[in-house]
């Protein structure tokens, strides 16, 4: 198990790693939320107000590499949190229920691909662990069901007054 010094140490060093997607220090970012001794090394479990579980192997790699150049050699186990905080709504709205967050993709011209942009944000979000909905608001030709796999398909309803939304690809 790692003493105070060591993990001292290990903190400066994990905060002065320039992280490459953001551009600036672990430190700088602020997102270290625990950092412990543990039998085998140390766990290090730091969250951001973004998904990005699909880079976790190149932060591994990316930090096992400069804490060597930093001359500190341990098992890391890292935890990485998702954070993402609800905006403020407009005044005087409420919030829907549990939507946190909404995103819209918008265009004062058609066949722009929005519907597409749409999807393909809604599949990454939910690759990346999120829970995602999508709304297609267009009346005149909604796409996103075919894009689903959902083609033909209606919502049902339980109470004939709200909608029970279709499901695929974890939207």
């Amino acid at each position: 198990m790692a003493d105070d010094s060591t993990l001292n140490g290990l903190r400066a060093a994990l905060d002065a790693y320039v992280d490459p997607y953001l551009g600036e220090t672990l430190g700088a970012t602020q997102a270290l939320q625990e950092l412990k001794g543990t039998a085998a090394g140390a766990s290090y479990a730091f969250a951001w107000d973004f998904l990005w579980e699909a880079i976790t192997i190149e932060l591994a790699a990316g930090l096992k590499a400069h804490l060597a150049v930093a001359g500190i050699n341990t098992t890391l186990t890292i935890e990485l949190v998702a954070d993402i905080r609800s905006h403020a709504v407009q005044r005087n709205l409420k919030p829907i229920g549990e939507i946190k967050n909404v995103v819209a993709v918008a265009s004062g011209k058609g066949g722009v691909g929005k519907s597409t942009v749409a999807v393909n944000l809604a599949l990454a979000w939910a690759a990346q662990g999120a829970r995602v909905g999508l709304l297609d608001a267009d009346i005149y030709g909604p796409s996103q069901p075919i894009m689903l796999g959902l083609e033909g398909q209606k919502p049902s309803t339980t109470d004939g007054k709200h909608l029970v939304p279709l499901a695929a690809h974890g939207v």
